[in-house]
């Protein structure tokens, strides 16, 4: 929010704020005879079309070095925002009924009728939002869904903080990165470290993601331990000081799993919009 101000020698200065002359001041004889000249001034510049009846002036000549702006100059106005910028449901992730199954779907775009106008409103409460939404699911198949029918099946899949929970199927694969720690590299003999590990996991859901070591150790420890000794790399430094001990507590560790139901709490995704991990 800048003001340009034109002086008399015919340049243009910015400021944050100014102050408006009064009603009062502007029927004043000694400011009107002040604005005369200063229109005056400008005349004799050649760089102005004056309107010296109502001191409008209107710039239509461009210097590099006086910083004039250049005619018909509009302020650039702040990014134009559609409704549907701040729309809580467009590009939203979220496990939708598909038949006989659950399937994770991206909400798209909302239904229009044949003018164009968005069918349904919205409301603050999301039983009575009437809103309709198209959802596309992995297969390349798309069907539509009321925002209630939405806002239940999201809400009913995450915490408080708006993280889902999701269940795994299988291990597809993994994959070392660079930040990994090979033998002998590790300072001490065991090292308790899981960096640089991340393993392609299928969800039940139909949806497959990478997730790193540390995180499926803590959700699916089992399961990790037996894919990493069915694939030898158990004797790795990220793995050797953890798999013995969940091979020996299997069972324990089974039966416990089994009555808390574990789940994998997805980090990626709050409210069923992904995080931004970087500026980029």
């Amino acid at each position: 929010m800048t003001y340009w101000v034109l002086t008399a020698k015919g340049t243009i200065i910015a400021r944050s704020s100014i102050t408006h002359l009064s009603a009062l001041k502007q029927r004043d004889p000694v400011q009107a005879k002040e604005q005369d000249q200063f229109s005056m001034k400008l005349c004799k510049l050649k760089k102005y079309d004056l309107n010296l009846q109502d001191s409008i002036f209107i710039p239509s000549v461009i210097t590099e070095d006086t910083n004039i702006v250049e005619e018909d100059y509009v302020t650039p106005e702040a990014n134009q925002y559609t409704p549907d910028s701040f729309d809580e449901y467009l590009n939203a992730q979220v496990v939708l009924p598909k038949g006989d199954h659950m399937v994770q779907g991206e909400v798209v775009r909302r239904r229009r009728d044949s003018n164009g106008q968005p069918i349904g409103k919205r409301n603050l409460n999301p039983i009575l939002d009437t809103r309709e939404y198209k959802v596309l699911f992995p297969d390349g198949s798309a069907q539509l869904y009321l925002a209630n029918t939405i806002a239940e099946n999201l809400y009913s899949q995450v915490d408080g903080e708006g993280r889902s929970f999701q269940m795994m199927d299988e291990i597809i694969d993994h994959k070392k990165e660079n930040s990994a720690i090979e033998k002998g590299e590790s300072t001490t003999l065991n090292r308790h470290t899981t960096k640089g590990w991340k393993f392609l996991v299928s969800w039940r859901v139909g949806t497959i993601s990478y997730v790193p070591l540390r995180e499926m150790k803590n959700s699916y420890p089992v399961e990790t331990a037996d894919y990493a000794i069915a694939n030898g790399i158990s004797d790795k430094p990220a793995f050797v000081w953890w798999v013995p001990f969940v091979r020996r507590k299997r069972d324990a560790i089974i039966s416990k799993v089994n009555k808390d139901k574990s789940k994998y709490w997805s980090r990626t995704h709050k409210y069923g919009i992904e995080l931004p991990k970087t500026v980029q």
